[in-house]
């Protein structure tokens, strides 16, 4: 079954499905406000939940200020209970620690608090870098098991990464573990899909056009069997009608195992007479032997069990 979509609010990103992990690239603050801001608008308009997690560039007061121009009355939301703004401290450490399960466990709970309080689901943001204590491995397990953690869950996740703390290999990294990437050139955003996924795409859509091709194979052969059964339907039928009352008799008589001398006796003719009838018949029904006739006659309830 498809997923469910729902609105982004990011250009180049009308719709996706509920589940759906991706990441930003932004060069400047500009850049990440310009992204963020319609995304969490697109939210609050759908009825979802929203939580930004923030970090540097960004800080509450920036993003809090971002929405406000953006969303009428967007005090409203925050006093509803709509959208929370976090610091990144505050979310990913607890007692300076990061515990890659519990913040994946984090971002399930809200999600089942927003649903439980009749949200139409969950989009939230954070940012994991400039976290003290924390590898680049750490990263890695953290956004893997986050990937196949939120796949079922109605929930959108965006983590965005400063371009100039990351080289060639970290952008692999994250391009590799996220679904989408969005990539901030020359003051537009470009989408870039992981390779895995592209993979995936490519070998369901590889799956469809062979299913598709045994579908169109086996309606044929479908069609033909349908085809020929109502030929040879038409034809037992033709048959069964162009019979003589006098056929019809030696047919009964012969279903219900009497002998040929016993039908000549019950039908006052010659035993000859009787057999020319039953070579008739079976010429005509295309009948071999003796048991099909009388499979005959029951299945067209000319003689009873």
């Amino acid at each position: 079954m498809e997923k469910e979509l729902t609105t982004v609010g990011i250009a180049g990103m009308d719709k996706t499905p509920w589940g759906t992990h991706f990441c930003q690239f932004y060069q400047t603050k500009a850049g990440l406000i310009d992204l963020l801001v319609p995304y969490f608008k697109a939210g609050l308009e759908n009825h979802e939940f929203c939580l930004w997690v923030t970090s540097d560039p960004l800080d509450e007061k920036d993003a809090r200020k971002a929405m406000r121009q953006a969303v009428s009355h967007f005090d409203r939301y925050v006093h509803a209970g709509q959208i929370e703004i976090v610091p990144h401290i505050e979310w990913y450490l607890t007692d300076g620690d990061f515990d890659v399960q519990r913040v994946v466990q984090g971002w399930i709970e809200k999600l089942n608090h927003a649903l439980a309080r009749g949200y139409a689901g969950m989009r939230a943001t954070g940012n994991f870098a400039r976290l003290p204590k924390v590898s680049w491995h750490d990263f890695a397990e953290y956004e893997q098991l986050l990937d196949r953690a939120i796949e079922k869950y109605k929930l959108l996740l965006l983590c965005t990464y400063a371009m100039e703390n990351c080289g060639a290999t970290e952008v692999t990294d994250v391009v590799r573990i996220h679904q989408h990437a969005l990539m901030e050139r020359l003051c537009m955003w470009e989408r870039v899909e992981s390779a895995e996924l592209k993979r995936t795409k490519a070998e369901l859509r590889k799956l469809t056009d062979h299913l598709e091709a045994l579908i169109d194979k086996r309606s044929i052969q479908f069609n033909a069997t349908i085809e020929e059964l109502r030929n040879e339907i038409a034809t037992l039928k033709r048959a069964d009608e162009e019979l003589s009352p006098r056929q019809r008799e030696v047919l009964q008589l012969v279903a219900k195992g009497r002998s040929i001398k016993e039908i000549a006796g019950a039908l006052k003719i010659s035993p000859k007479t009787v057999e020319f009838h039953k070579s008739q018949i079976m010429e005509q029904l295309d009948l071999h032997t003796t048991a099909e006739l009388t499979k005959y006659a029951i299945t067209h309830g000319l003689v009873s069990l």
